[in-house]
């Protein structure tokens, strides 16, 4: 094969994956030959656990951002999404949306997290030592975890139906 012939494999980032457990909203952006393109897919379509798990796997994050890790908060507490960009110097930065069960309304309680970003490989670049805006430790591998659920969701990866063929 010839090096024109070659092709360069696509960069592939999420910036958006939310699920309510019954919808799930993908975007991405894919990078090639030096031009993005933006995707964006709803569905209706019920995802594998997989997606639903890798969401709810930042809880413990929301409860310790939110200085409740020692309290019964998260019983009803779902992450439904995640807002990924990724700044001028490379660092990805994440909001994670929320809904919480309420007991006495009619409705869920809904929130956003404040804007955390990754921390710089180099402190002296100005950026917050003492890990105030930063992520926690185990974040990056919970979104590598979220994107390989999504990654599936877009590959066709979808919750297995209950057919009843036959009664016994």
């Amino acid at each position: 094969m010839t090096p024109r012939a070659q092709k360069k494999p696509t960069v592939q980032e999420f910036t958006k994956i939310k699920s309510t457990g019954k919808k799930v909203e993908l975007r991405w952006v894919t990078s090639e030959k030096g031009a993005d393109h933006e995707h964006h897919v709803k569905s209706a379509e019920e995802p594998r656990p997989e997606l639903t798990e890798a969401l709810d796997f930042f809880k413990p994050f929301v409860m310790e951002l939110l200085g409740l890790e020692d309290t019964a908060f998260d019983e009803g507490l779902r992450v439904t999404g995640l807002s990924i960009d990724t700044g001028e110097d490379g660092r990805r930065g994440m909001i994670i949306t929320c809904r919480k069960d309420l007991e006495h309304t009619n409705g869920p309680l809904i929130f956003n997290t404040p804007h955390i970003r990754e921390a710089a490989d180099d402190a002296e670049d100005g950026s917050a030592t003492d890990g105030v805006g930063l992520w926690l430790a185990g974040m990056a591998d919970a979104l590598e975890r979220a994107d390989a659920a999504a990654s599936g969701f877009l590959k066709g990866e979808r919750a297995q139906l209950d057919l009843a063929l036959a009664k016994p």
